[in-house]
C-alpha cells in the first residue's frame, strides 16, 4: 500500500506539471466544439420544417369579406403557426417564386366574392413551381386539394339547403338557417384540431435536440481530449516499469496510480469545460428545454454524474496507450477511436438516422451506453442499466490495459 501511495503522488506531480499545457488544449477542444455546435443550431433552426409557409396573395382583398376572412386566419385559426400570407403584386409574387423565397401564390379575381354571394363558383388561381421538392411546397399542394373540397363541398351544402327550404315554403327561416349553417361548417373547421392529438417527436425518446447534442459532444469531448493526456502516457519502451515491477511495483498498482492520476487531470478538464458553460449560459440567458424550470447549478450536477462516463473513457484510452510506443501513431489511433466511436454512437448524428444494424449496436458501444446514460440524466429517467454497463466497461479496460502492460514489462525482460 505505501508502495502505490509512493508511486501515486508521483505521476500526481507528473500530472500537476502537465496541467497548465493541457487545460490550454482543452480550451481550444471547447471552442472547437463549441463553433460545431452553434453551426448545427443555427442550421436546425432557420431549417425549413422550422419556418413559416409563406403564400402570396395577387388581388384586392381589401375591405371585402376575403379580406375579413384572411385576417381571420391570420389571427384566430391554427394554421396562423404554420402559413404566412403576404400580399402583393403578381409580378413580385412570381419573382419570389422563381427564386424559392415563396412557396406558392394565389390570384384573386375581380368579382370574386360578389361572384360567391351569388352562388356562383369563381376559381382561384394557385400558383406553384412544378416538381417542387420543397417541403413547404408540397405541404401547400396537399392542402390545396383539401381546402378545394372542403370549400366545394360546404357551398354545396349551403346552397342545397336553400334551395330545398325555398322549395317547400320555408322561406320565412331562409335566413336564420343560413347563418346557423354558416357557423356550425365555421365550429367544425376552427376546432379542427381537437379531433386528433398531436406528438411531437425529438431525437431520442423525449429528449430536445439540444439536449441530444449535450451528451453526444460531451461523450465527443472526453474522446477528444484523449490527445492531450498522450505525451504523459505513450511510452517508447517500458525499463521503468520494469524495472518498478522488480522492486516489488507491480503491473496492477503501477496502472491503477496511472489510472488514478489521468482520471484527475482528465476531471479538472471536464470541470473547466462545465465552468465555462456555466458562464455563457448565465450571460446569456440560455437554458436547455429540460431544464427551463431550473438554475444553470444543476448543470454542475449533470457533471458529477457525468464522471463515470469520464473514468471509462480514462480507461479506454489507457488502453489505446498501451497498444502504441510511437507518439505520432498513438495520437492518430485515439483521434480516428474518437471519431468511429463518436460517429456511431450518435455524437455526430442522431442515432434514428443510421441503419437498423448500427442502432443495433449502439447501445452495445461503450460511447453508446455513455450517451444513452447522459440522455437518461437529462431526462431524470432510471441508468441503472447503463450503470452496470459502465462498470462492466471500465473493469473490462483495465484489466486489458494491465494485461498489456505486463506483456510489454516481459518483452522488455
Amino acid at each position: 500500500m505505501t508502495r502505490f501511495r509512493i508511486y501515486l503522488l508521483a505521476q500526481m506531480k507528473r500530472v500537476k506539471k502537465a496541467l497548465p499545457a493541457v487545460l490550454i488544449m482543452t480550451l481550444l477542444l471547447t471552442g472547437c466544439i463549441a463553433l460545431i455546435s452553434k453551426v448545427m443550431l443555427i442550421a436546425d433552426s432557420s431549417s425549413e420544417k422550422k419556418q413559416k409557409v409563406q403564400i402570396g396573395l395577387v388581388g384586392d382583398i381589401s375591405g371585402s369579406y376575403l379580406g375579413f376572412g384572411i385576417s381571420a386566419l391570420q389571427h384566430l385559426d391554427s394554421s396562423r403557426f404554420a402559413i404566412e400570407f403576404i400580399e402583393m403584386e403578381e409580378e413580385e409574387a412570381r419573382d419570389r417564386l422563381n427564386h424559392g423565397t415563396l412557396s406558392a401564390f394565389v390570384i384573386v379575381p375581380e368579382g370574386f366574392v360578389e361572384a360567391a354571394v351569388r352562388g356562383e363558383n369563381m376559381p382561384l388561381t394557385y400558383v406553384s413551381t412544378s416538381g417542387s421538392l420543397r417541403l413547404g411546397s408540397m405541404i401547400m399542394n396537399e392542402l390545396v386539394n383539401t381546402i378545394s373540397s372542403l370549400l366545394t363541398e360546404s357551398q354545396n351544402a349551403i346552397y342545397g339547403m336553400q334551395n330545398y327550404l325555398v322549395n317547400n315554403g320555408m322561406s320565412d327561416i331562409y335566413w336564420q338557417a343560413t347563418d346557423e349553417l354558416y357557423l356550425r361548417f365555421l365550429d367544425f373547421i376552427l376546432g379542427r384540431t381537437s379531433v386528433y392529438e398531436l406528438e411531437i417527436m425529438c431525437l431520442s425518446g423525449n429528449l430536445s435536440m439540444i439536449g441530444y447534442y449535450l451528451c453526444g459532444f460531451t461523450v465527443l469531448f472526453l474522446l477528444l481530449w484523449g490527445i492531450a493526456g498522450s505525451p504523459l502516457y505513450i511510452k517508447k519502451d517500458h525499463a521503468l516499469p520494469a524495472l518498478l515491477s522488480s522492486k516489488g511495483q507491480n503491473t496492477l498498482s503501477q496502472m491503477a496510480g496511472e489510472f488514478v492520476a489521468y482520471f484527475v487531470l482528465m476531471a479538472t478538464s471536464f470541470l473547466l469545460v462545465i465552468v465555462l458553460v456555466a458562464v455563457a449560459m448565465g450571460l446569456t440567458g440560455f437554458t436547455l428545454p429540460e431544464w427551463e424550470r431550473e438554475g444553470i447549478g444543476i448543470l454542475f450536477g449533470f457533471y458529477v454524474k457525468m464522471l463515470p462516463v469520464a473514468a471509462v473513457i480514462c480507461a479506454m484510452q489507457l488502453l489505446l496507450f498501451e497498444l502504441t510506443s510511437d507518439m505520432v501513431s498513438g495520437i492518430l489511433l485515439q483521434f480516428l477511436c474518437a471519431l468511429s466511436l463518436g460517429y456511431l454512437s450518435g455524437c455526430f448524428y442522431p442515432i434514428s438516422f443510421f441503419p437498423e444494424s448500427i442502432q443495433m449496436v449502439q447501445p452495445l458501444l461503450p460511447t453508446g451506453v455513455a450517451v444513452n446514460y447522459g440522455g437518461n440524466l437529462l431526462m431524470e429517467e432510471s441508468t441503472a442499466i447503463e450503470m452496470v454497463l459502465l462498470l462492466g466497461y471500465l473493469l473490462l479496460f483495465l484489466v486489458l490495459a494491465t494485461a498489456m502492460r505486463k506483456r510489454k514489462i516481459a518483452g522488455n525482460r
